[in-house]
C-alpha cells in the first residue's frame, strides 16, 4: 500500500515451520564440495628462511595440500631443503630469490599454462638445465609433438595414490641430489629406467639472441603485479638482460644490499608496505645507488605525476600499460650513460 507524501507499506509473510539442518555442515566445517587443500597450502612448513648459500633445495609447486606435504617430507628425508609455492607469483619469486636445484610441479595451477610456467621458472632460477618433474593430472593428455625436446623436464601422470607417486619422486630427488649445479657439466638427472614408460620428456624453446646494447645488463624489477612481472621479465630477458625481481619495497632494499652489480631499477609506484615514492627516496639516500637509473612504471596518469616521480628521485617516468618499444628506447640512453 502506497500513499503520496507518506511512502509505502509492505507486508511479508514467513512460514513458522522449522528448517531441517542435519544435512548442513556444522559450524567451522567445510561444505561437502569445498576443497580445503587449496586454502591450506600456505600452512605447509618449508625451509625458505633457514637455507644457507650452500644448501640444496627443491621447489614444490601445486595446490594439493596432502601431496605437497608428502613430497616435502620425502625431500627432507633425503637431506634436501624444501620450498613450497601454491601460486605462480610465489613460485617465480622463490625461484628467483632462492635458486632451487630442482622443481616438482604437482599438477596444474588455475588459469596458468604449466609448461610455459616451467620454462619461466627455469630461466628465473638461472639454471637452463634445472631438473623438473611435472606430475600432470591423470585425466588430462600429456604434452605431445614439438614440445618434447627439453631433456631436463620429465612428465608423468599424477596417480591418486600419494604413496606411489612419492616413491617415483623419491627416485627423482635422489638423482637431483647428485646432479651438478653447473649446467655445462654432465646431463641432468632423469627418472630411472623403471619409470621410463610413464616419464615423458617435454618442452623447450630456442634461446633468443640478445641485442648487444642490453645484453648482460642487470635490472631490478620491483612490482607486486605478477602479470607485469611476467611480461616485463620475458621482454628484458629476451634482450639479454639479467632480471632480479622484488615484490615490494622491503624485499627490494634487502636485495640491493646483496647485489653488487646493478645497471637499472624499474619500479611501480603503487605497492604494499612501502609506496614507490618512499622507496625512491630510500634508494637515493644510499651512496651506492645514488646515480643508478630508476624508471617509474605506473598506472597513475594524473596531472603532475611525472614531476612528482622525478622530484622523488626517479630518472624517468612511463605510464601503464607499458609500451614495450618505448620502454626499451627509454632504457637504452640511461644504460649507455651508466656503462
Amino acid at each position: 500500500m502506497s500513499e503520496v507524501g507518506r511512502g509505502s507499506l509492505f507486508t511479508l509473510t514467513l512460514p513458522l515451520d522449522t528448517i531441517e539442518t542435519s544435512s548442513l555442515p556444522a559450524s567451522g566445517e567445510a561444505a561437502p564440495h569445498e576443497d580445503r587443500d587449496h586454502r591450506d597450502i600456505d600452512a605447509i612448513p618449508d625451509d625458505r628462511r633457514r637455507l644457507g648459500p650452500d644448501d640444496r633445495a627443491i621447489l614444490l609447486v601445486g595446490m594439493d595440500y596432502h601431496r605437497i606435504r608428502a613430497l616435502g617430507e620425502t625431500a627432507r628425508s633425503l637431506g634436501l631443503g624444501v620450498i613450497v609455492a601454491g601460486d605462480q607469483s610465489a613460485a617465480l619469486f622463490l625461484a628467483n630469490f632462492l635458486k632451487p636445484v630442482g622443481l616438482i610441479m604437482a599438477g596444474d595451477l588455475p588459469g596458468v599454462s604449466t609448461l610455459p610456467l616451467i620454462r619461466r621458472l627455469k630461466t628465473t632460477a638461472n639454471r637452463d638445465s634445472l631438473p623438473v618433474l611435472y606430475l600432470h593430472p591423470a585425466n588430462a593428455p600429456p604434452p605431445a609433438g614439438e614440445e618434447l625436446a627439453d631433456k631436463s623436464i620429465q612428465i608423468m601422470p599424477m596417480i591418486r595414490e600419494i604413496e606411489s607417486t612419492s616413491e617415483a619422486c623419491q627416485r627423482f630427488l635422489k638423482a637431483v641430489i647428485h646432479a651438478p649445479l653447473d649446467p655445462q657439466q654432465s646431463p641432468v638427472p632423469h627418472l630411472p629406467p623403471e619409470e621410463a614408460d610413464s616419464a615423458i620428456p617435454a618442452p623447450t624453446t630456442p634461446s633468443p639472441q640478445p641485442e648487444s646494447d642490453l645484453s648482460g645488463r642487470y635490472v631490478l624489477l620491483i612490482d607486486d603485479d605478477i602479470r607485469n612481472v611476467f611480461a616485463l621479465t620475458s621482454l628484458l630477458e629476451e634482450k639479454g638482460c639479467h632480471v632480479i625481481m622484488a615484490e615490494n619495497g622491503k624485499t627490494a632494499l634487502d636485495l640491493l644490499q646483496r647485489q653488487p652489480l646493478l645497471d637499472m631499477i624499474l619500479l611501480d609506484i603503487m605497492m604494499p608496505d612501502m609506496n614507490g615514492y618512499e622507496l625512491l627516496g630510500e634508494i637515493r639516500r644510499h651512496p651506492s645507488w645514488r646515480d643508478t637509473p630508476m624508471l617509474v612504471l605506473t598506472a597513475k596518469a594524473m596531472q603532475g605525476e611525472r614531476q612528482r616521480c622525478l622530484e622523488a628521485g626517479a630518472s624517468d617516468y612511463l605510464s601503464k600499460p607499458v609500451d614495450t618499444q618505448k620502454l626499451l628506447s627509454m632504457m637504452r640512453p640511461w644504460l649507455d650513460r651508466n656503462r
